[in-house]
């Protein structure tokens, strides 16, 4: 029961209080206790004690005014209490409400059982109930009851925005989403179908040989991955996926790769790799957004009028001269030694190889100089970053992860992965070719970034991406390009 502290209570209350003899007698009147006061010495004597108590024990009001606050913070808590159970009252009225709406919709018959029918009335709702009908609608679709021709521009538009926020925006940041449970995958997989049909026959046309070969879990983790992944990369894969041929499911030349000439993807069905996938579809897109020998990646430049290649291949030299510059540092020496510097850095860069690298350090202290760099560097590249300075340096600097330097080594087929090579030497090794300023002619490095950049984005690849940031500061310069190429990208296959 909430409590009486209204202000007449609190006044009558307060009466109680000595605060002069006059009110004090009169109170004692009230409460039949007058005759013990009519001696006119016990009156003076009882003023005193009166004069006393308010001069002394209560001299600046405190007993009236901590009663006056107590009644404050009880009437707010019960102010509290009573909102409280005036809003789960509204609250249960409301839930009757939408209890007596839903029950409209089920007690009719199954053919007039659509989802406008619901969405018209969700229409009516608070917000609140909004998303709770929303379920209701997407378990419709899920069992196949709702009458999907009847949607409106507007009713899809909601599903879209229900989809985004609930499925796109917390799972494009989970990875390995093929694990999900099937029942969630096959429910994204219907709802974004219902969104987006032109998507959906995009991705179903380059599916068709997995799916062919018995393999629809396949095929389904695809699509979940890549519905579930962020624009911009969701919206270039499935604007150009149509394009993409699988040519060889039962690739066993590697783990997987991407041919120009068939301008398709061979990998093996029974190893498969969503990661390896999606970085080759990466490939694909690079390949077939230009027409021409080159990919995208090699003829575009950003304002500055540098291309990825060059971007990358200045970060790492940048690195490489400041781990370098921190060793010198470290003697406490003074002197010019920008070029010792400039030695280790070219010690790096010019390596094509380094399972027959010949060093030839110009000093003790060069030597020194350079072991220092190497191992500093080399803790701390992995993944996509390991692979991108590997194809820089021969894979002097490589931590684990990277692509072999030669490709089919050992047969008259190999050749440079990293490096343009012509030609075999009378041991078979390939020649590595030279630009005129006496560089290496680079032939892979962008398009191994961009691909591993976009694959990473797709399924979440959390240690690639961590290699790259900006707080490892290996290549965060050159993410940043990246992703400037990749709105570049989203622009043009959307026009």
């Amino acid at each position: 029961m909430i409590r009486d502290f209204t202000l007449e209570k609190y006044n009558e209350l307060c009466q109680y209080l000595p605060s002069d003899n006059r009110e004090f007698l009169t109170t004692c009147d009230e409460l039949g206790l007058a005759g013990e006061f009519q001696n006119e010495e016990l009156r003076s004597e009882l003023a005193e004690i009166e004069s006393y108590y308010a001069n002394v024990f209560d001299k600046y009001d405190t007993t009236k005014a901590t009663l006056n606050n107590i009644f404050v913070k009880a009437r707010e808590a019960d102010d509290r209490y009573a909102k409280i159970l005036e809003d789960t009252s509204l609250l249960v009225k409301n839930y009757r409400a939408y209890i007596k709406s839903m029950s409209a919709v089920f007690g009719e018959q199954p053919e007039e059982f659509t989802v406008s029918r619901v969405l018209e009335k969700m229409r009516d709702c608070e917000e609140q109930r909004r998303s709770r009908m929303l379920v209701c609608v997407c378990n419709l679709i899920d069992i196949g009851k709702a009458n999907l021709n009847s949607l409106t521009e507007e009713e899809i538009n909601i599903l879209k925005e229900y989809l985004q926020e609930n499925y796109i925006d917390v799972y494009s940041v989970m990875p390995n989403r093929e694990s999900l449970p099937q029942g969630d995958k096959e429910f994204i997989i219907s709802l974004f179908e219902i969104c987006y049909p032109e998507y959906a026959e995009n991705i179903n046309i380059c599916l068709e040989p997995i799916v062919e070969e018995g393999r629809t879990d396949v095929a389904t983790n695809i699509k979940v991955i890549a519905y579930t992944a962020p624009d911009p990369y969701r919206t270039i894969f499935l604007e150009t996926i149509n394009d993409i041929k699988l040519v060889d499911l039962h690739y066993d030349d590697g783990v997987a790769e991407y041919s120009r000439t068939e301008g398709g993807i061979r990998f093996n069905i029974d190893e498969f790799d969503y990661n390896t996938f999606f970085h080759e579809c990466g490939h694909a897109i690079d390949d077939q957004l230009i027409k021409g020998k080159d990919y995208l990646t090699g003829v575009y430049q950003n304002e500055e009028g540098y291309t990825l290649a060059q971007t990358l291949e200045n970060e790492v030299r940048e690195n490489i001269r400041e781990c370098a510059e921190a060793y010198i540092n470290k003697q406490n020496i003074e002197g010019d030694y920008s070029g010792v510097i400039t030695e280790i850095e070219n010690i790096f860069m010019n390596c094509f190889n380094k399972d027959n690298y010949q060093f030839n350090f110009s000093s003790k202290f060069v030597e020194n100089c350079y072991y220092y760099t190497e191992e500093c560097l080399n803790s701390e590249i992995k993944y996509i970053a390991s692979d991108i300075y590997g194809g820089f340096t021969g894979n002097l600097l490589r931590n684990v992860n990277g692509h072999d330097v030669i490709s089919h080594p050992d047969t008259k087929d190999a050749y440079g992965y990293w490096v343009v090579t012509n030609k075999l030497d009378a041991e078979g090794i390939p020649i590595p070719t030279y630009e005129k300023d006496g560089s290496f002619a680079y032939r892979m490095q962008e398009k191994e970034f961009f691909a591993e950049y976009f694959s990473a984005h797709m399924v979440y690849n959390e240690e690639d991406l961590g290699s790259i940031s900006e707080e490892k500061q290996l290549l965060d310069t050159s993410a940043e390009y990246a992703d400037e190429l990749v709105q570049y990208i989203y622009s043009n296959v959307t026009e």
